[in-house]
């Protein structure tokens, strides 16, 4: 039976931000959780994509912002409500996991009424207001729409609202009496497509080279992909995962390098994480059990003979955040160039936030159209995860003539190349990241995630 063959793409192209000294990159879908909008009547919470923070109102008639907020009215940064050139439609009977594509036409600025409309039923939410409208009053996101954005750059963002109550709840009524939780407080999720394309495909939000320099802890948010001054800290901002380096590499082998959650002796807030020995594409559900406070786990492996630090393999780390979310994380380096042992104290790693409360860390897999045979039943490649600075790839075939491509987390072939024997030395001059590697013998597709770094 043929099959479809599914790919989990991440975006290699990201976004450079500067927080508290630090530079790092970030790609992927971000979650903004209780964006505080009861700034009173017709005044907003403006927001921008980027950053994945609230703009001052200070500067409303500017470009720094993106979407603004007042109770259930949303605005955009362009038309009558501000100078940009911000544009958007409302999606109907889709999902953030299904829609993997932004549409290219259909985009309004507002107007008179707004692009995105503040009624209920034929806006973003449902208004319950109970039996003689002596019920709840909640208002409850509709759970099959999305907000697609237009950037002024041309870039695409997918927008879901998740939660429209103060700490986002998890059972908000729709009847009953009168609810008594917190209004006009956002929980949403987006992604930004990067310059170019209106691929909305990426699963997996990514974090480049986060440096913690001679052992400066760094607070960071899973949730929205934001690492937080010491400022905000101290002031009660929500963190989840502090990284720490307590020792410099040198001759010493007795490291602390650590990853420690938001609660014990680390934080003031209930998350907590714990290490487990599985492939992070093979973990689809969070444990009940085995959740720690102060313990950081050893996600490396310590080289005594160059004093380097590896992730160890098959190994990832699970958090459960103070608001019983869920996150799956990938260490993939330590180094900001993984070929130079002096370049340490640079996290690089992937993970996927589950924003719903549900215990589900599946991570969804994008459909290409490409069928196949089995993964690895045709050929076999060596070296595999391959080196940035040595692409030769030694590749094995079980029969000879095959039609050898690789593709990039967009789907886009960067290299093709037809084989007459039975193994071949390619060398297809590749940047950092995960691609698929597909081979084509007599009508039949097998293929290989590919990874380069």
């Amino acid at each position: 039976m043929k099959k479809r063959l599914q790919l989990l793409l991440i975006f290699i192209a990201g976004y450079t931000f500067n927080v508290s000294a630090q530079s790092f990159t970030i790609s992927g879908p971000r979650t903004i959780f209780d964006l505080a909008t009861e700034k009173g009547t017709n005044k907003y919470t403006f927001f921008n994509f980027d950053t994945g923070r609230e703009v001052s109102p200070i500067d409303s008639n500017s470009g720094k912002w993106d979407i603004g907020f007042s109770g259930t009215t949303i605005i955009l940064n362009g038309g009558t409500s501000g100078p940009g050139n911000v544009t958007a439609q409302l999606l109907t009977a889709t999902s953030f996991e299904s829609q993997t594509s932004a549409p290219v036409s259909g985009y309004a600025s507002d107007r008179t009424s707004k692009v995105v409309p503040t009624g209920a039923g034929n806006g973003w939410y449902n208004y319950y207001p109970g039996a003689a409208f002596n019920g709840p009053h909640t208002i409850i996101p509709i759970a099959d729409r999305l907000i697609a954005i237009k950037l002024s750059d041309g870039r695409y963002v997918k927008l879901q609202i998740l939660n429209y109550y103060q700490g986002a709840p998890l059972d908000v009524p729709t009847t009953g009496p009168a609810y008594e939780g917190v209004g006009k407080y956002y929980s949403f999720r987006y992604l930004v497509t990067p310059e170019g394309t209106n691929d909305w495909s990426a699963v997996l939000t990514k974090i480049s080279n986060l440096s913690t320099p001679n052992g400066s802890p760094q607070y960071f948010n899973l949730a929205s992909g934001n690492l937080l001054s010491s400022d905000e800290v101290t002031s009660g901002a929500s963190w989840n995962v502090v990284f720490k380096n307590t020792s410099g590499l040198g001759t010493y082998d007795n490291y602390n390098i650590g990853i420690f959650p938001n609660t014990g002796t680390n934080g003031t807030s209930y998350d907590s994480l714990q290490l487990i020995s599985a492939d992070f594409n093979t973990i689809d559900e969070a444990p009940v059990s085995g959740w720690q406070s102060n313990t950081a786990p050893v996600w490396y492996a310590y080289n005594p003979s160059n004093h380097t630090i590896n992730p160890k393999a098959n190994t990832s780390i699970l958090v459960k955040t103070a608001l019983n979310r869920y996150a799956k994380i990938r260490i993939e380096s330590y180094y900001e160039d993984p070929s130079d042992p002096n370049s340490y104290e640079h996290y690089t790693f992937s993970y996927y936030f589950q924003p719903d409360g549900t215990t589900n860390l599946e991570t969804p897999a994008i459909t290409t159209g490409i069928e196949e045979t089995s993964a690895s039943a045709s050929f076999s490649i060596y070296p595999n995860p391959l080196s940035l600075s040595n692409q030769f790839i030694n590749i094995n075939l079980e029969q000879a003539q095959a039609s050898v491509k690789i593709l990039d987390a967009m789907g886009k072939q960067v290299f093709h190349e037809t084989l007459s024997g039975n193994t071949a030395n390619l060398q297809p001059n590749l940047s950092a990241g995960m691609y698929l590697i597909t081979v084509e013998q007599n009508g039949k597709i097998a293929w290989q995630k590919l990874l380069v770094q």
